[in-house]
């Protein structure tokens, strides 16, 4: 299975677990933001609730997160900020990434959006 298509498939689980949290459907949308189309990768209907999904892990060899994925979390944190959506939500689904992504944003003037873990076995 491509990692393409594993991603996919753990975002299609988070949606199942947000549409009943939230009691409401959830799907991909694209967003004008500044001069960008962005991808949302879960949205509810009503367009208040805005998630997106990062899977897997990627530490480099002095146990933090990989620059590469660091950067690629914090650009759809920033992304999150910037909808318009009452409740923003970045879901990592390994447990290991979400304590040491924790870690590495204290201090960062990132706000506003609440990190989850999502675990699937």
């Amino acid at each position: 299975m491509t990692n393409q298509k594993k991603g996919f498939e753990i975002e299609a689980k988070v949606k199942d677990v947000l549409e009943q949290r939230f009691s409401q459907n959830f799907s991909k949308i694209r967003l004008k933001m500044g001069n960008f189309t962005r991808e949302i990768d879960i949205m509810s209907e009503d367009n208040q609730i805005a998630v997106q999904v990062k899977s897997g892990r990627d530490f480099s060899s002095s146990g933090r997160i990989s620059s590469y994925r660091f950067a690629e979390i914090c650009l759809d944190y920033i992304i999150l900020m910037a909808t318009g959506a009452s409740k923003k939500i970045l879901v990592l689904t390994d447990k290991e990434m979400y304590e040491q992504f924790n870690i590495e944003i204290n201090g960062l003037p990132l706000s506003g959006v609440d990190v989850e873990l999502i675990e699937f076995s």
